[in-house]
């Protein structure tokens, strides 16, 4: 009786602290040991209540002496699984003991006692075979349900349908739904027929100038400056030309090299530092008086000085910049034709005056966005997805202005579906690759994009309709760098028409695609510093990191970023927009688009004359071109040379092209010197360059060319001597016609 008392006496359970031992294994929430965006990379949907087991490493007691309470720690070694492991202390509240389901007993607990088993009323073992059934005696008469199948997912059942759509789970098709798309390269059509592609100018038979012109719109071109002399004589002055117009275009983007507090300072002649020259716009040929004049009247549309009675006053704002932009869409619809891959993205025109959808005056539309750097005018763009040159322009209005121009076969289609079908429709119907981010993104997106005879890429973040976002958020990832899952769905014909899948990187990213799918692509490879040593004072080193992506990211990764590299390249390095200040909003808007032209231009000219890298780089580029700009001779006529051409343009002027400073004369003539003997207010005299004789006269084309930097002395004609004319056709023969 003894030893069956002390057999039935009950066991102690031990503690948590003696269970937590070093070495046993325990279990915690992931999100207590990693932070919740590592949680949600593997995890998904899951991320707050997934668990990970781990192996006590040490535990420890700490007393409080205030409050007399001991803090139970555990220092825990978990795995996350793919050999990626994280220690973390965590209070032992935290920690739960683990044990496995069921643990094989020893030889000694099988054989339990006879005294044991008859006192505990145990039945005798039946000598029927074990069923896998559960006999509903056991249960006291309660059912039991059989256990289910295993799920097997079979590429002809869908896995999840969300609103009609069904998706499968389909290994083979999700790989790659479609044919895959050839490679083609950009090209532009000149106004004589002749087809430019990336290399055409080798040889630079093209200048900056040309390529700058075939860039810029040409009816555009004209409706501008047509619109600038309407305003120059309503205001009583002279009207511009073309070659005047361009000359403008090159003292504006010459301007950005300059730092200056006021625009007036450029044509200042006095250097405002020892070391810093002065800046003497006036040697451009273009007065400051003249330039003030065509900034204040530059107009970039027509807009009727009354608003019409039927129309809004933001329909009549918008007419201020409306014709450029259709002008620009029209041109480049015609001339360019893209890689295989079109991007669309948006682009902000910076902008802090007035404006907005409350106020009848300014900006009929301002947008500001936290996410942005700029706020201002919004405009929605499409470009090549290779060479990132802008195609297509569209201006964000109001929503009632929005809801006006909505087409009837469009109705039922989400907003961002309506734009990209806009931004891309010129190219229609010829299977190139349009990748949009997640404004655009969405099923119906692919599927207008398939109806009218194009691919699609987007990223999905908030249209989730017909998508099965809540299946791919679910799916756990054990090695996160470069996991990817997804689904199919198919026409009714069977065949796959899109794919919805999971790529993971830093985060989840969920992909549409009707272009391409989980084939393997390149990796993408990043070059990182890490503390691998962690001894004191080691040094860091540098890893490479090799992270797999599917060709659907590959593809969409490569060119999503281009138009924001063309915002880069516009508002940074150009700098327009933050050099020139407008009180005007049509005037900033038509110098966004006009440095849009200018980032094109050097886009084009960089990949038409130099298509295997090197070259000039963008600020040497936009240099060169105001350089051309300003001294372009589209409008003279009857020049045997260039130099000519160039010699006699600069000598016509009645400003000094070294200083900007007024003369006397124009052409080729003799001009007294301003200096001043040292010490003395009379004329600095020189030797003359024909008869060594001392004379106070120059030459006005030496004075002219910036290499002579010594005044060239020459007598004058008043006592009848002929230096000057032996000068002209020794030194200048090209001038003597």
């Amino acid at each position: 009786m003894a030893s069956q008392a002390a057999t039935n006496t009950p066991k102690r359970t031990p503690s948590k602290v003696e269970s937590l031992k070093t070495g046993a294994k325990c279990k915690a929430k992931a999100i207590c040991v990693t932070n919740l965006k590592e949680c949600s990379r593997r995890f998904g949907i899951f991320a707050k209540q997934m668990e990970v087991e781990g192996v006590v490493v040490l535990v420890k007691s700490t007393l409080n002496p205030t409050r007399n309470r001991r803090l139970n720690t555990v220092f825990a070694r978990f795995d996350f699984g793919d050999g990626c492991t994280k220690e973390k202390t965590l209070h032992m509240k935290s920690i739960e003991i683990w044990s496995p389901l069921w643990t094989p007993p020893s030889p000694l607990e099988t054989i339990p006692l006879v005294g044991t088993a008859i006192a505990a009323n145990i039945p005798p073992i039946s000598a029927q075979p074990p069923t896998d059934t559960l006999d509903s005696t056991l249960l006291g008469g309660a059912t039991v349900a059989p256990a289910l199948p295993p799920v097997v997912n079979s590429p002809d059942i869908p896995v999840v349908t969300k609103h009609g759509v069904d998706w499968y789970d389909d290994s083979e098709a999700i790989l790659d739904p479609v044919a895959s798309t050839p490679a083609r390269k950009w090209s532009l059509t000149t106004p004589i027929g002749e087809t430019l592609h990336p290399g055409s100018n080798e040889q630079k038979y093209m200048s900056r100038l040309d390529v700058f012109l075939l860039a810029f719109p040409p009816k555009a071109l004209t409706s501008l400056c047509r619109n600038t002399n309407m305003a120059l004589m309503l205001r009583g002055r002279q009207s511009t030309a073309f070659p005047e117009l361009l000359k403008f275009f090159g003292v504006i983007i010459l301007s950005t090299k300059f730092e200056f507090e006021s625009r007036a300072s450029l044509w200042s002649t006095i250097a405002p530092s020892k070391y810093i020259s002065a800046p003497a716009f006036g040697k451009t040929g273009m007065s400051r008086d003249r330039f003030d004049n065509i900034w204040s009247c530059l107009r970039f549309g027509y807009q009727p000085t009354e608003r019409p009675q039927a129309m809004s006053s933001e329909q009549y704002r918008w007419l201020l910049i409306d014709g450029f932009v259709e002008e620009f869409n029209k041109y480049m619809a015609e001339v360019f034709g893209p890689t295989e891959v079109i991007c669309v993205d948006e682009s902000i025109s910076r902008w802090y005056g007035q404006g907005g959808h409350w106020i009848n005056i300014g900006l009929p539309m301002y947008v500001a966005i936290n996410r942005k750097p700029d706020n201002g005018c919004e405009i929605q763009c499409a470009a090549c997805g290779k060479s990132g040159i802008m195609i297509r322009l569209r201006l964000v209005k109001t929503a009632e202005e929005e809801d006006r121009n909505v087409q009837e076969h469009d109705n039922g289609l989400l907003h961002g579906t309506i734009v990209l079908k806009e931004l891309v429709y010129p190219w229609a119907r010829n299977g190139r690759i349009v990748c949009a981010d997640s404004y655009f993104a969405s099923v119906g997106a692919a599927e207008e994009m398939r109806r009218i005879g194009l691919k699609f890429i987007g990223v999905v973040k908030t249209a989730t309709k017909k998508f099965p976002l809540a299946y791919l958020q679910r799916l756990p990832f054990t090695s996160p760098n470069g996991a990817r899952s997804g689904l199919v769905s198919r026409t009714e014909d069977g065949k796959p028409s899109m794919v919805a899948c999971v790529w993971i990187d830093r985060e989840r990213r969920y992909f549409i695609s009707n272009a391409y799918g989980l084939t393997p692509g390149s990796p993408y490879i990043r070059k990182r510093w890490r503390q691998e040593d962690q001894a004191p004072n080691a040094p860091a080193t540098q890893v490479t990191l090799e992270v797999p992506q599917p060709k659907v990211a590959e593809v969409y990764y490569n060119s999503c970023g281009k138009i924001d590299q063309h915002n880069r390249d516009r508002q940074d390095t150009l700098g327009v927009e933050r050099k020139l200040v407008t009180h005007f909003w049509d005037k900033r808007v038509g110098l966004t688009i006009f440095s849009m032209i200018a980032v094109n231009s050097f886009r084009m000219y960089k990949e038409l004359t130099y298509p295997k890298g090197g070259g000039e780089t963008q600020k040497e580029f936009y240099g060169n071109l105001a350089e051309e700009l300003i001294d372009n001779t589209l409008g003279q006529v009857n020049l045997r040379t260039p130099r000519a051409a160039r010699t006699a343009a600069a000598t016509a002027s009645a400003i000094n092209p070294s200083d900007g400073s007024p003369r006397m004369g124009t052409h080729a003539h003799l001009t007294p010197t301003k200096r001043k003997r040292k010490n003395s207010n009379h004329a600095l005299q020189g030797n003359c360059k024909e008869c060594m004789k001392k004379t106070k006269y120059c030459c006005s084309l030496c004075k002219d060319n910036p290499e002579k930097s010594k005044e060239q002395w020459i007598c004058p004609t008043d006592k009848g001597k002929m230096c000057f004319s032996a000068h002209l056709q020794t030194v200048h023969e090209h001038y003597v016609c």
